[in-house]
């Protein structure tokens, strides 16, 4: 006769012995598909990353580049206006001083030989109907003092105006302080001209000397920090005033 106790013990742990092994079979699959499951959708995650990442590389490489690109053409223009600016602004200067200087020479045209005579007026910088007036006055010394100081008036105007319209249209790729300087030097270049027109029309009014040389003295010490900027911008590429920022902050 069967003992059912026995049969049912050994039922039993055969069961459990099965479903325990099943169990574990159950818990090492699903444990490594869920590893392969997590290292997949890792993996995926991953690789959106990285390309997000190359593509924010690669903008911020275009947008580097642009701007790279873009400074060197702004700089390469900046360097080529201001060798042209400071041509004309030492034409300028050099035209302005030698109107409104106090001391002003003129040869004496009565005591030339007519030789010596004839290669000065042809060297003269006058025009032909002048230079033929001047061969008939009488008085050939007034005549060529006022014909010259016209000229140079002139001169002085135009080479101002050259100067001024090349600092207009260069302002926008000149260092603030060059630019500033420019059109400081350029007021008192304005105001020597306009004072110099008065005074050749108006020889009755009263000039205010002090202020005329004071505007001279100014447009000199201009002219020499201007030298200096524009020479250490080219060299250099450091404005000036970053220069002299840093030596003041020591």
């Amino acid at each position: 006769m069967i003992n059912l106790s026995n049969y049912f013990e050994g039922w039993a742990a055969n069961f459990l012995s099965t479903t325990g092994i099943s169990l574990i079979t159950v818990w090492i699959f699903l444990r490594f598909s869920f590893k392969n499951w997590v290292s997949h959708h890792f993996q995926e995650a991953l690789e959106k990353f990285r390309h997000s990442q190359n593509l924010e590389v690669e903008r911020l490489r275009f947008s580097i580049s642009s701007m790279t690109d873009r400074a060197i053409k702004f700089h390469g223009h900046e360097f080529e206006v201001l060798p042209t600016l400071w041509e004309d602004l030492s034409n300028a200067h050099r035209c302005v001083s030698e109107l409104v200087a106090s001391f002003q020479f003129f040869p004496d045209l009565e005591r030339m030989g007519s030789s010596q005579f004839e290669d000065f007026i042809e060297a003269a910088p006058l025009r032909d109907w002048q230079k033929t007036e001047l061969k008939k006055s009488s008085d050939k010394n007034q005549y060529y003092q006022s014909a010259i100081t016209a000229y140079r008036t002139q001169e002085s105007m135009d080479s101002f105006n050259k100067f001024y319209k090349k600092l207009a249209l260069s302002a926008l790729f000149l260092d603030k302080n060059i630019d500033c300087k420019c059109n400081e030097i350029a007021s008192k270049f304005r105001y020597l001209l306009n004072d110099f027109n008065i005074r050749m029309n108006n020889p009755s009014i009263h000039t205010n000397y002090d202020k005329v040389n004071d505007a001279i003295e100014t447009s000199n010490l201009l002219l020499g920090e201007i030298r200096e900027a524009i020479r250490l911008r080219l060299s250099t590429g450091i404005p000036l005033s970053i220069i002299e920022s840093d030596g003041n902050d020591r």
